[in-house]
Parts: C-alpha cells; structure tokens; sequence
C-alpha cells in the first residue's frame, strides 16, 4: 500500500511539473505574439503618420501652386495646411461682394481642394479691431460666407465646409498701424485631417483645438476656444454702420 502510495505521489507530481511547463510555453507565447503585435502597431502608426505629413506636404505644395504670385500665404502646421487670403486681394472697403481679382485664385483652390476630398476645410473670417464687436462678427461672417460660396461654384460640396466669422480675433498685427489692421483683416481657409473631421460635423471640438501646432502661429493668438457664431445666410445684408478701413 506504501508503494502504491508512492507511485500516486509522484504521478501526481509529475502531472504538476508538466502542467507547469506547458503553462510556461503558452505564458511565454502569449507574451511573444503580444510584443510582436505591439512592434506592427507601433510601425503601423509609424508609417500612418509619415503617410499623413508627406500628404499635407502634398496638399501645401499643391495650395502654393494655385496662389504663386497673388500674395495669399500657405502654412504647413503639424496637422494641418492653412491658406491665408488678405482682405485687400479680396474684398472693397466695408464689404462682402468678391473682388473680381481674387476668383481666378479661388479657382485654383477649389481645383486643389478637389484632389483631397477626405479632407474638411475651415473657411474663417477675421476682422481688425475698429468698429463694435457684434458688427465685426458679422462682417468677417458675410466674408467667410462669400469665399466659401465661390469654392461651392468651384465644384467643392457644402458639406466639406466649416464656415465661420471670429470677426476681431486671432490677431496676426497689433491694430496699432494701418497697415497692422490689413494684416488682422483676412479670410482663412484651412484643410483639416480626417481623423478630425467628425467631430468638427458634429461640434464635438472647435478649430483652436486641433489647428495650433508646432510653429502655428495660431498657437500663440487665441487659445480660448470660444464658441462659435451661427453660420451666415447666404446673401445676408449688414446692418448700416460706417466703419472706416474694413
């Protein structure tokens, strides 16, 4: 009986000691096609986001092409390609009307916009400081308004389009001189990533969230994330006011 006892004991010792080892080798598996998966995620963000720079790199090559010579400013951001038009290449004093001068570059624009339809793009009106603050939101609206109507004449779907006035933010001048408050008076027109896209749509995230990047000049001039104002109506008139300059 001692020696059946014996025999018992070391089966089930060596029952224990095997499961040990295969629960060991499966450990050790497990572990390896863990570290393996986690170095393809790792290139594969590796490689998404090269992919995603070499693509805004394409999209600012393609924006500067279209406004060479009409003194429109392309900027590259991290994450985004923003399009600066003066108000000057735009629009007459106090008005919303498009110059005729500007369309043939929106053309252009609308040309490139087209090459990159997963993009959404933020159309913004700015305005200097003179005048009242609800006058200024709704002038740099009718603006923003005007340059995204033409980009829809361009081929662009609505639906691509952010379209917003911030009317005296966002400074790139200080509105001491005039020839500061021509900088600040502008129309901005911004291609953003589509990871972005949805909660744009949705208002989920305003633009300041995602548009500042490194060497952004948007970075250091209104980090407040206000709320936005309502979209303009087409064709809107502005309230009578005379507002010198803008």
């Amino acid at each position: 009986m001692t020696v059946d006892k014996d025999v018992e004991m070391n089966k089930v010792g060596l029952i224990q000691r095997g499961l040990a080892v295969t629960f060991a080798l499966m450990l050790s598996a497990v572990t390896g096609q863990a570290a393996v998966a986690a170095n393809a995620n790792g290139e594969n963000s590796q490689g998404s986001a090269a992919q995603g720079a070499r693509q805004l790199d394409h999209q600012a090559s393609q924006l500067r092409q279209g406004v060479s010579g009409s003194g429109a400013q392309v900027i590259r951001t991290a994450t985004t390609v923003r399009l600066e038009l003066p108000n000057a290449l735009l629009f007459g004093n106090d008005s919303s009307t498009l110059s005729d001068g500007v369309k043939p570059v929106l053309g252009k624009v609308a040309s490139a916009l087209s090459d990159f339809p997963d993009t959404q793009v933020l159309v913004t009106g700015y305005t200097d400081n003179t005048g009242s603050a609800k006058y200024n939101r709704q002038l740099s609206q009718l603006r923003a308004q005007a340059v995204a109507n033409y980009l829809t004449e361009g081929g662009i779907p609505y639906k691509r389009l952010h379209i917003e006035g911030k009317g005296a933010t966002n400074f790139v001048a200080s509105n001491a001189t005039r020839q500061d408050r021509e900088k600040n008076r502008r129309v901005t027109i911004t291609l953003v990533p589509p990871q972005y896209r949805d909660q744009v749509i949705q208002g989920q995230i305003s633009a300041e969230q995602y548009v500042p990047g490194q060497g952004d000049p948007d970075a250091q001039r209104d980090p407040s994330g206000q709320q936005l104002p309502d979209q303009a109506v087409p064709g809107q008139s502005l309230p009578s006011q005379d507002i010198p300059g803008q």
